[in-house]
């Protein structure tokens, strides 16, 4: 009999950890926050970006009327994406929907770029387009700010 009651406890204890386990786990998944979804355009409508953050800060996109001559190939005005304070931008999906800067554009030729304030360089995302809806898009991920506009690749570069 002792032996049962002996087997009898440490089932007890068995589950009572199990159950311990589960409290904390679900608690931990109750208090963690998930990342929130994120939708940004530019005021001109023109640059939209859909995104998921790990802070409730969100997105701005702010438009600087201006193509940078010193940058070969630009055809839009610069775009500048700011993610809120310590925010992180991630699987981002960033769209430019062709305006009248983009007259003639031949879409199969468009890029976005990445550029550098302070340097003017420019650095390409992997572009993807669609024809139908005169829309070029890329997959983005940034955190703080960075500037995006829409150009093309000269020949053998």
């Amino acid at each position: 009999m002792a032996r049962g009651k002996k087997k009898t406890q440490e089932v007890y204890w068995l589950i009572a950890i199990v159950v311990a386990v589960v409290f904390v786990g679900s608690l931990f998944a109750v208090f963690t926050s998930a990342p929130d979804q994120v939708f940004a355009r530019s005021a001109d409508g023109a640059v939209t970006l859909k995104a998921v953050t790990d802070s409730a800060s969100g997105v701005e996109i702010v438009v600087h009327d201006v193509v940078y001559e010193e940058i070969d190939h630009l055809v839009s005005p610069v775009y500048e994406l700011s993610a809120g304070v310590g925010a992180v931008i991630l699987d981002g999906d960033l769209s430019f929907e062709v305006q009248s800067w983009g007259e003639g554009l031949d879409l199969t030729e468009a890029e976005i770029f990445v550029i550098d304030p302070v340097s003017l360089s420019a650095d390409t995302l992997s572009t993807s387009f669609d024809l139908s809806k005169r829309v070029v898009s890329a997959p983005i991920e940034f955190s703080g700010t960075v500037y995006v506009a829409l150009g093309i690749v000269a020949q053998g570069e």
